[in-house]
């Protein structure tokens, strides 16, 4: 975490926003695979239009600067993730040929946990906000445990595993910090948590807000 602190910091003297413009979408971007089994689609058309998985979804327009003006952003559809974050996900993972559907699912999870501890953060500690974060980390764990059993990787092969397809590895908090303002913010939240002490934590799937299994690819 002090890693953390010290990078963000450098970024905060000398901030250059990211930009993470690219073309949209205004149809539906997710289809029914030949190999999905029918609870995997009944699954996918039971989410909700505005989940990035949803056979209904499509994406909001880009914010562009409108979206900087104050550290929560824009948010069009309501579903928890800020436009331009929503927008960067999609564009990172439309061409993944595995594992597209799971992980959507855990960027999404994590960007709407970022997003919440924006709220309060120097509370983080005393209001138990960072329970949030945490699932959404254990979830991500929960995927890259699970792959490293059923496929029976070895160590070095887990780690290349996790390198490629972590958002915590992919400088996703970058991409979702990035303003003065929001790393601020960012700043604040762990400086509540330093130095305190957390109870144990399970990467098991009840700590995804999507059931990952039922997207028929793990």
């Amino acid at each position: 975490m002090k890693k953390i602190i010290f990078i963000l910091s450098l970024f905060l003297l000398g901030c250059q926003e990211h930009n993470t413009t690219t073309t949209t979408q205004t149809l539906p971007i997710n289809t029914i695979q030949t190999t999905d089994s029918n609870e995997t689609i009944e699954y996918l058309e039971s989410l909700l239009d505005n989940d990035m998985n949803s056979l209904n979804y499509t994406l909001p327009p880009d914010p562009a600067d409108e979206g900087k003006k104050d550290i929560f952003g824009i948010d069009t559809n309501q579903n928890g993730i800020r436009d331009d974050v929503e927008i960067y996900i999609y564009n990172k993972l439309k061409d993944k040929t595995e594992y597209r559907r799971t992980l959507t699912a855990i960027y999404s999870q994590e960007a709407k946990a970022m997003q919440k501890i924006l709220i309060e953060p120097e509370n983080a500690y005393s209001s138990k906000s960072y329970y949030i974060m945490h699932n959404a980390i254990d979830c991500l764990h929960h995927f890259e445990i699970k792959i490293k059993k059923d496929h029976n990787l070895t160590f070095n092969e887990y780690v290349k595993f996790s390198q490629k397809y972590s958002p915590i590895k992919n400088n996703f908090e970058d991409i979702f910090f990035n303003t003065k303002d929001r790393i601020k913010e960012y700043l604040k939240y762990n400086s509540s948590l330093s130095g305190n002490i957390f109870p144990s934590r399970a990467k098991i799937i009840e700590k995804c807000e999507t059931n990952l299994n039922k997207l028929g690819e793990i």
